[in-house]
């Protein structure tokens, strides 16, 4: 009865988590994809199900396209980043469809041609199999592994080029997408490490089927809980790469323009905004936004992140000496600072001055 809960419980996240981004007022590319990512969850859990009930074996289309849709969810994930980053996904999503569809192509030959008997999720090689058939279990980890390298990385690329952008952790929005990578990673890990204990007979096929759906369970309620309930309303964030090569600043201007931002910061004192951006920051000094990035990146040394940040440690370091402060807390203090969280406050102000705050304050008394 339990393979039977977990089935119950992943369906019903994805058809409840479909039907609100179904709902959504203004949905975007990224949600679209998530749309159609549930959907083929709902198909992989229904597919665990057919094979729970024995109806899987004998179906060589079904096999083929059940053997073939844990890649596809792997694509959905780099496809829902390059979305992320305002970067083109056609030619990706051409590649990936194809690679998709070759893997069906490959499997259903197999499986119709008798090269390979299916028992669950594993398959047995028969003597008159052809000598590429064995070059596709390997190839499809070799996909794995090349598009999870390109996902990791883009996860870290997008991470740092939100501090361009914004003066708060709102990299934590992006990172459960690697989080889901890793889960899938770990769960492949456990299910092979199952069947090859127990030498691949039918409690293994049972047990990893068991373990296969735990997994998928759990990354639609991963994908649930933080991927749907994220806006993901973010600016775009241009790659540190680009050069500014058509902003027109001469490097007078530039320092002109830097005198003029620092005094501004100082006079406004608008990194007291928790939510400040550098959209809003370029909208109260009336500069297009890329000329405030630029000046930051590379006239200061520095991203976005990091100044304001830079500015709420020293406002913090001034306040926490003041008696008219006292009545606060660390974190209260913290926060009317322009910190948002706990951990961020902590995180930044240790990068700054190399102590906690609750050593600098001692430092003081």
């Amino acid at each position: 009865m339990a393979k039977y809960f977990i089935l119950f419980f992943g369906i019903s996240v994805s058809f409840f988590v479909i039907v609100l981004l179904l709902r959504k007022p203004q949905k975007k590319v990224s949600d679209y994809i998530l749309i159609l990512w549930f959907f083929i969850s709902l198909l992989h859990l229904g597919y665990f199900f057919l094979g729970f009930k024995n109806l899987v074996s004998g179906n060589h289309l079904l096999l083929a396209i059940g053997n073939s849709l844990p890649v596809l969810h792997i694509f959905l994930n780099s496809i829902y980043i390059k979305v992320l980053r305002s970067k083109p996904v056609f030619p990706l999503t051409y590649v990936y469809g194809t690679i998709w569809v070759l893997y069906i192509v490959s499997f259903y030959y197999m499986s119709r041609s008798g090269s390979i008997l299916q028992e669950g999720l594993i398959l047995h090689y028969s003597s008159q199999a052809a000598t590429w058939t064995y070059l596709v279990p390997p190839s499809f980890l070799l996909v794995y592994i090349l598009t999870g390298i390109h996902i990791i990385r883009s996860i870290k690329v997008y991470s740092i080029n939100l501090k361009t952008l914004y003066s708060y952790d709102i990299h934590s929005n992006v990172i459960w997408l690697g989080y889901w990578f890793w889960s899938y990673v770990i769960g492949s890990i456990i299910i092979i490490a199952i069947m090859l204990s127990v030498d691949f007979n039918l409690a293994a096929v049972n047990t990893a089927y068991i373990v296969v759906s735990l997994v998928l369970s759990f990354q639609v309620f991963l994908l649930g809980q933080l991927g749907a309930s994220k806006s993901f309303t973010f600016d775009h964030a241009p790659d540190k790469s680009s050069k500014y090569a058509a902003s027109g600043l001469k490097e007078r201007q530039k320092e002109v323009l830097k005198i003029r931002l620092m005094d501004y910061l100082d006079s406004s004192q608008a990194f007291l905004n928790p939510e400040l951006s550098l959209h809003d920051l370029a909208k109260e000094m009336g500069l297009p936004p890329y000329q405030i990035s630029q000046l930051i990146n590379e006239s200061l040394k520095t991203s976005f992140y990091d100044l304001i940040n830079k500015y709420r440690v020293e406002e913090f370091k001034k306040r926490v000496k003041q008696p008219q402060y006292s009545h606060l807390s660390l974190l209260g203090l913290a926060l009317d600072c322009g910190f948002n969280s706990k951990s961020g406050f902590y995180k930044v102000f240790k990068k700054h001055t190399g102590i906690s705050p609750s050593q600098f304050k001692k430092g003081l008394f």
